[in-house]
């Protein structure tokens, strides 16, 4: 439970994904050097108490906590999303089901699950992509209004 929100086992896969994605991503030119990509993170040391999927794990949940407590207090001051987060958002579903059909995929929903595990699918993966989006949109406007920035 974090901040009052049971998250559910397909939000912590996601939320764990997102983490390892970024992190590959951000060390794509060296990523090679400090792990071994052909093994599974559980079976790496990332310390001499964690191994990598342990490191990920506290790392995805501190995404979710800080996450949910920015969304929480945007829908608590009545924020919603506005058309072009919407827009983001079915946009960045749309690439899911062209994904999933490219890849063979009979739905999307098998493809969601294919990525992120079982118990995952377009429901759950479009209302975690929602409270990201509203948390993220009203951070951006309120570190805009402190610097005052319109975002023109």
């Amino acid at each position: 439970v974090l901040g009052g929100h049971k998250l559910t086992p397909a939000e912590v896969k996601y939320f764990y994904n997102d983490c390892v994605n970024k992190f590959a991503n951000d060390n794509s030119s060296y990523l090679s050097y400090i792990m071994d990509t052909s093994k599974p993170l559980n079976q790496q040391q990332y310390s001499d108490t964690q191994t990598w999927a342990d490191f990920f794990m506290d790392s995805a949940l501190t995404n979710a906590r800080n996450t949910y407590a920015v969304y929480d207090e945007a829908i608590a001051k009545g924020y919603t999303l506005s058309d072009s987060d919407q827009t983001t958002i079915d946009t960045n579903m749309s690439m899911l089901q062209l994904y999933a059909s490219m890849r063979g995929y009979s739905s999307v929903n098998k493809y969601i699950a294919a990525i992120y595990g079982t118990g995952c699918n377009e429901t759950s993966y479009r209302k975690y992509m929602e409270v990201c989006q509203i948390a993220t949109s009203y951070d951006t406007q309120f570190r805009d209004s402190l610097t005052g920035d319109g975002g023109d």
